[in-house]
């Protein structure tokens, strides 16, 4: 059986440290990204790029800019989760994403603990234009909690300020490292980490030429014996 995809490891940021610490000095597993995701990723991209629907959807108060992907597309999405991480996949919720130079443009800094799902992720299947090298996915270490907050019942009120009070109030976050978009690669993460499209804003004007990737929340549990 072909495997799609294969790990690698992203140079450092300048000024950032990628073994960075928590507030309670605890070690925090970092983002892990691969390369080649999706055996039928030039053909998702197509698909994205032509026949895939966005409209606009109010989630948290915040306008998104939306596609829900098909039956066959969303097996693609697990079938690939399950092999490049080795883990069994369950409670998937994935769909497609969309912004602009002006639709979803905003900075909006979170975490998804909330989202029942140990693990978020994002695919892209194109490199960013020349004029924005780097896009992708930034994360962020709050002044207080530090690069993540995990879901407790003490701690959910303060998921729901965040959103509402600091979500796109810079002086708050520090960015600490981008994860980069590009041709076929799938970052995966821990929900609770802070962050954030990156730079905030999208590029193009329509799903022809916009920012347009590949979203989700998932649960990756044991190792899956070969």
């Amino acid at each position: 059986m072909e495997t799609p995809g294969h790990s690698r490891k992203l140079p450092e940021l300048p000024g950032n440290s990628r073994n960075f610490k928590s507030m309670n000095t605890e070690i925090i597993e970092e983002p892990a990204v691969y390369e080649d995701a999706f055996l039928r990723g030039d053909e998702l991209n197509r698909w994205l790029r032509s026949e895939a629907t966005f409209r606009t959807e109010i989630h948290g108060g915040t306008p998104r800019c939306i596609a829900r992907l098909t039956d066959e597309w969303v097996k693609e999405v697990k079938d690939s989760l399950r092999c490049l991480t080795n883990r069994r996949v369950s409670n998937l919720l994935t769909f497609a994403r969309m912004s602009t130079t002006t639709r979803d443009a905003r900075p909006r800094i979170h975490a998804d603990s909330t989202m029942d799902a140990t693990h978020a992720f994002v695919w892209s299947g194109e490199e960013p234009p020349s004029e924005m090298p780097g896009s992708g996915t930034g994360f962020f270490r709050h002044a207080v909690h530090g690069v993540s907050l995990p879901l407790t019942r003490e701690n959910r009120g303060e998921h729901e300020r965040l959103l509402r009070e600091e979500t796109d109030r810079l002086p708050r976050w520090r960015l600490w490292t981008v994860m980069p978009l590009g041709k076929n690669r799938l970052t995966v993460y821990r929900a609770d980490f802070f962050h954030c499209r990156y730079p905030f804003i999208g590029w193009g004007s329509s799903q022809e030429d916009a920012r347009v990737v590949v979203v989700g929340f998932v649960t990756l549990g044991k190792e899956v014996s070969v």
